[in-house]
């Protein structure tokens, strides 16, 4: 299966995790108090995680009642919501959960989970289309649409800059409806009427508005007062811009950003995240005197209150500077912007290492385990499985990647095969069938009772029974990634005798667990067979009944002592194999006779 690997959505859950580490504070958000996406008189709503994402950037919404800007703020950072817009088009495969249809999404996911629990993939696309009315788009400009500032029944409306800009941040709004939540857009994104929210954590900027001190292009001979904005900072200021009899006075503001290197590897990802309530851009620039616009390494312009995020690029991690200005990329503007509140600017920097880590590093996950991040640890392995499957590198390393790595890149294990099996004993013992094969001779048919899964990967146990009783052989209980398959043998490898064997046992979870119960004889070698697929899981070995039998082998006339009739014995026994061959090199000799000296006395 693929894994969430847009920029969009990590960045998306950098924020969430953020979110998720201070929605404590929100008593509201405990489910129950309304849809996420439809404004209530209640505070909060109804999905915990989405809730504390919303009143970590507005308060109000957990305090006051869930108003439009309440959902607003939902449509743009609840990925993985259905309905919200941010899970994007349910007719488009992507890398997060969910779509931005709320009754087509949950339509899909009650006939397939993985469309809201890991990621909307084709199938997820191929069931909407069948089973969802998605409505008729819009086209942005048309007169019989309605007004941008006013709700309409049609998709988009009739100004096509201020549509397409809408539309840009709220797909809904020219593929379905335009709606009261698109109307309030038109007024944020096209009027500009609003006031960027700043959230209490945030960095105050400390130059005075119409002022440059901050600024190092302003004055090239000062030296600039620079406040510092690390990764993950969020900042506010404010922009001054007004005519004069010598032309256009600008404040440009100017960040120092450090891009901190998480995983060692010398760089980092950065993402900037910017709104404003004037025109106006940030731009990540080397750090220096005073770098051009021309080097930024990238830019964001302003959606007004709708945070726009740049796009993702990855640096050498240290210094660097983020200029905040007036106008469009790379064009300085020039319309009044006065020192008032509607004239602030919220800016994050967001920053996600392993995006810039090649997919085959040493950071990376396990290559015999799925994650969902692409690549793995070994970097050999993760270069030959991805060879074969680019997915594998490019969207995440799943459980596909992981058995092939098993099959590619693992040794077998040492107890592959019957005459290579590993002695355990009472306990639990790990399972890892990575790298097996099926050995002989095959499982019997009566042993399947779900496919016969034991036959396709196995290894080996022996086990010397301590006493007379009954033993209990189970996978039941112990975290396992494969379905298990049990069989029990009395004799040698060459003529095994099964006595017991199970798969799927019932009864105990993993419900694919196995579970074999057998009667052992005291000083007995039983052969015990693991199967399944490749993997890792665990075997708990348990025997009940009677006391420990005693192994008292110099004993040869059984009358519970070492003594002269047993060196009787021995010597009559001198030349030939049998009983009195304690050293069992198939011959009664003076090696047998020493064993039986040491053994003198009671056993």
């Amino acid at each position: 299966m693929n894994g969430w690997k847009s920029p969009q959505f990590l960045v998306a859950i950098a924020f969430a995790a953020f979110a998720l580490a201070v929605s404590g504070a929100y008593g509201q958000c405990t489910g129950g108090a309304g849809s996420c996406l439809v404004p209530h008189p209640n505070p909060g709503c109804e999905d915990p995680d989405c809730c504390g994402l919303v009143c970590d950037a507005d308060p109000s919404c957990c305090t006051n009642n869930w108003d439009a800007d309440c959902v607003l703020t939902a449509n743009q950072v609840c990925v993985g919501l259905c309905g919200a817009d941010v899970s994007l088009s349910c007719l488009v495969p992507h890398d997060n959960p969910a779509c931005d249809d709320e009754v087509c999404c949950e339509a899909v996911c009650l006939i397939d989970s993985f469309c809201c629990d890991v990621r909307w993939d084709f199938s997820c696309t191929f069931f909407a289309e069948v089973n969802c009315d998605l409505g008729n788009p819009g086209v942005c400009g048309d007169p019989k649409t309605g007004s941008c500032y006013e709700p309409h029944p049609s998709a988009a409306c009739d100004d096509a800059e201020c549509c397409a800009a809408v539309c840009a941040v709220s797909p809904d709004c020219c593929d379905q409806l335009w709606d009261v939540l698109c109307a309030g857009l038109a007024s944020d994104v096209c009027i500009g009427s609003c006031q960027p929210q700043c959230p209490p954590e945030s960095v105050e900027e400390n130059e005075a508005c119409e002022q440059n001190v901050n600024d190092p292009c302003y004055f090239p001979s000062a030296n600039p007062v620079l406040q510092t904005l690390p990764c993950g900072g969020v900042a506010c200021g404010t922009i001054y811009v007004s005519g004069s009899s010598s032309g256009i006075v600008r404040d440009v503001d100017v960040w120092r950003f450090i891009a901190a290197d998480a995983d060692g590897d010398g760089n980092a990802s950065v993402q900037l995240s910017f709104s404003s309530g004037f025109e106006g851009f940030a731009a990540l620039v080397p750090s220096g005197r005073c770098p051009p616009l021309s080097s930024a390494l990238t830019s964001v312009n302003s959606a007004l209150c709708i945070e726009a995020l740049s796009a993702q690029v990855c640096v050498p991690a240290g210094e660097y500077r983020i200029v905040v200005a007036p106008g469009t990329f790379p064009a300085f503007g020039s319309t009044t912007i006065e020192c008032d509140v509607s004239d602030r600017y919220f800016l994050r920097a967001v920053c996600e290492d392993l995006l810039c880590s090649p997919p085959c590093n040493p950071s990376a996950g396990s290559c015999l385990m799925p994650h969902t991040t692409p690549g793995c640890s070994d970097i050999e392995c993760c270069e030959l499985v991805c060879a074969s499957d680019p997915s594998c590198c490019d969207l995440n390393w799943d459980g596909t990647c992981a058995a092939m790595a098993a099959d590619q890149c693992t040794d077998p294990p040492v107890n592959e095969t019957c005459a290579t099996a590993i002695p355990i004993a009472e306990g639990t013992t790990p399972i890892i069938t990575l790298g097996a094969q099926a050995s002989e001779p095959p499982v019997p048919p009566e042993c399947f009772e779900s496919g016969g899964v034991a036959s396709q990967a196995d290894i080996w146990f022996s086990f010397t029974s301590p006493r007379d009783a009954f033993v209990e052989v189970t996978t039941c209980g112990v975290a396992s990634d494969f379905n298990t398959g049990l069989a029990v043998y009395g004799g040698a490898c060459e003529s095994l005798s099964l006595l017991a064997c199970d798969d799927d046992g019932g009864g105990c979870l993993p419900v694919t667990s196995s579970t074999v119960v057998f009667d052992a004889t005291c000083g007995e070698s039983y052969l015990i067979r693991v199967g399944g697929g490749q993997g890792t899981a665990g075997l708990t070995l348990t025997v009940f009944g009677g006391p420990d039998c005693v192994n008292c082998p110099a004993d040869l006339d059984g009358n519970g002592s070492v003594g002269a009739p047993d060196i009787a014995l021995l010597l009559g026994a001198w030349g030939a194999p049998g009983a009195a061959d304690l050293d069992q090199n198939g011959i009664v000799s003076s090696p047998d006779l020493a064993i039986l000296l040491g053994a003198w006395g009671p056993c």
